[in-house]
């Protein structure tokens, strides 16, 4: 039974309804209990995430038999290298390593490898 929320007078009355006919309560307890017990139970879970899977393995085997999805791997791979190259004409990439080259940074961590 469903009222709306904050009606107070359409609530009053749907309790009054189910004083007034107990096997209407009855039979909406049952009801709510089957629900919970098939919805909420453990077997309910997962016999829910047993049809997911099955219907995602069906999608799955539905791209597989169009052909896409041995196509997906090495279309990212050519974009990734095109972006990559683009990238690479683009940033002044020899500037960028003389700005941030460092030669003080290797003489001590080559003598600490040798002293070890």
């Amino acid at each position: 039974m469903l009222v709306a929320p904050g009606d107070q007078d359409e609530f009053n009355a749907a309790i009054a309804r189910l004083l007034e006919r107990p096997g209407l309560s009855e039979r909406l307890g049952q009801a709510g209990r089957r629900l919970v017990a098939d919805r909420l139970s453990e077997a309910g879970h997962l016999s829910l995430l047993e049809r997911e899977l099955q219907a995602a393995l069906k999608e799955q085997t539905g791209l597989r038999r169009r052909g896409w999805s041995w196509l997906r791997l090495p279309v990212q791979a050519a974009a990734g290298l095109i972006l990559l190259a683009v990238w690479a004409h683009l940033a002044p990439l020899a500037q960028v390593a003389a700005a941030r080259a460092r030669p003080h940074a290797w003489p001590p961590l080559a003598g600490g490898l040798l002293l070890l």
